[in-house]
């Protein structure tokens, strides 16, 4: 032994210089000092030694990166025996306090349904348990806890932790956003499909699959869908999606009647998004459905109402127009379109001043700023008695009543006019009459009153010469 050791000695000599200085001895220099045994004897021994000591860093390098990372080792009570710096970070507790201490009970762990956690079952491999655990200062921590070993209740239970407590908020954000929108959907009629065009699957998602009153999966294909689409509207969202197709459109939209198992309409509103293969085939679809059946319904209503009234306006004798707060005219009827003599399309949009005398017309919009500023008016909800000014240049006495109305913030005045010439006229052609008639009348009472005087005169003349005649005949008796 030592005689090896004599030779090896001035490589080891040789191999420590090597280990203090970078550069390592120039050959020449290790032939000169040792034998080529010896130098290849030293050269074995560098090498174990340089193996040795690059072991020994990287088994350092791997203590501290686990050192730095949440790793702890408890036994099977679960009190804590190691607690590395990364657990320390996690947890907020020091590894001089935490060591010795049970480690579920001094972070107040639990499972997700509330349930405590007091230690790893004996043996238990388990693959992770999300826990929910207290910070030092308080806070609460989601943390995936993985355990491996304790398989005996002597030996040691290496626990790795991972703090996920950002993931768990963000996958408790996205399932309350999914909450939310499937109550959205709900609350607004919605329903959200995907159509596999391949297998035909129709898959809704939630409880999102409309036409109330069907049991839920009673629309599961293509084929179940069409079967209570009605066939002129299965038709046309056939031939959207075939032009979608030709046009590799990213987007269709569409409309159909569909008829549930109570016999009950719907109509239905929608639009998908399109999927296409590598070959530019349509692949699959998602896309909601809207029931507008109310919507529907009341814009038919109002439809009706509309031609309805567009009806009694077409067929009313007044003339109708209707004005905006700045005078312009809104709407033009037919009946003022003959009384005024201008079309419609070249009233609309013009400042009613232009159906007014040049002496009215420009004060008119005065009149206006003033009641919409103070209210005061002598118009609104008034029968006037006013003139108006045809296309031709010619006057025309006209009677107007005009109303307001409001929607939207916006006010608008609708005024009725009748042309009241011809009553006019008759009325002035009625009063010609009546004074005629009042002195014919005034003659036939002067008439009558002097039939009446020479009947009052005549009696007693006629006695005077009725007593003449007799007195005449008595003095002729008596001669």
């Amino acid at each position: 032994l030592v005689l090896p050791a004599i030779l090896v000695t001035p490589a080891l000599i040789v191999v420590l210089q090597g280990l203090v200085f970078p550069a390592l001895p120039d050959p020449m220099q290790l032939t000169s000092v040792v034998p080529l045994d010896t130098l290849i004897l030293g050269a074995v021994v560098w090498w174990l030694i340089t193996g040795l000591v690059a072991e020994r860093m990287a088994t350092r390098a791997l203590a501290r990166a686990l050192d730095n990372g949440p790793i702890a080792m408890i036994d099977s009570a679960g009190t804590i025996v190691h607690w590395s710096r990364g657990c320390e970070d996690l947890y907020g507790w020091s590894a001089d306090v935490a060591i010795g201490q049970n480690k579920y009970a001094l972070l107040k762990s639990r499972k997700r349904d509330g349930g405590p956690m007091l230690r790893p079952a004996a043996g238990d491999q388990h693959g992770g348990v999300e826990l929910i655990e207290q910070h030092r200062d308080g806070r609460e921590l989601r943390v995936l806890e993985l355990a491996r070993g304790g398989d005996t209740a002597s030996t040691l239970t290496v626990l790795s932790l991972s703090d996920i407590t950002a993931r768990a908020a963000a996958e408790r954000a996205l399932e309350d956003s999914e909450a939310r929108l499937l109550l959205a959907t709900e609350a607004h009629a919605i329903g959200v499909f995907e159509w596999d065009t391949r297998s035909n699957a129709i898959h809704w998602v939630g409880n999102t699959e409309l036409l109330p009153g069907n049991p839920r999966g009673t629309i599961s294909d293509y084929d179940s869908w069409a079967a209570d689409v009605f066939p002129e509207d299965r038709k046309a969202i056939e031939t959207r999606i075939a032009a979608a197709v030709w046009a590799r459109a990213d987007r269709f939209s569409f409309g159909y009647r569909i008829r549930g198992q109570g016999g009950e309409v719907r109509s239905i509103e929608g639009s998908a998004r399109c999927f296409y293969d590598a070959d530019g085939q349509l692949d699959r679809t998602i896309g909601v459905n809207i029931d507008v059946t109310e919507r529907v319904a009341n814009e038919s209503q109002l439809a009706a109402r509309e031609a309805q009234l567009r009806s009694v306006l077409e067929t009313v004798p007044d003339a109708m127009i209707v004005i905006d707060e700045a005078g312009a005219i809104l709407t033009f009827s037919p009946a003022a379109e003959h009384l005024f003599g201008y079309a419609a399309r070249e009233a609309v949009g013009r400042n009613v001043a232009m159906l007014m005398p040049r002496e009215h017309g420009g004060r008119h919009d005065d009149y206006l700023r003033r009641y919409l500023e103070t209210g005061t008016t002598r118009v609104i909800d008034r029968t006037r008695i006013l003139t108006a000014r045809r296309a031709d240049g010619r006057e025309l006495p006209i009677e107007l009543r005009v109303g307001e109305a409001r929607y939207g913030g916006v006010r608008v005045f609708t005024g009725f006019v009748r042309d009241i010439s011809e009553r006019l006229e008759n009325e002035e052609r009625l009063a010609s009459l009546r004074s005629e008639l009042t002195h014919v009348g005034r003659l036939n009472a002067m008439g009558e009153l002097a039939a009446g005087l020479a009947h009052e005169i005549n009696q007693p003349l006629t006695a005077i010469a009725n007593y003449l005649a007799a007195a005449r005949r008595g003095l002729g008796d008596q001669a």
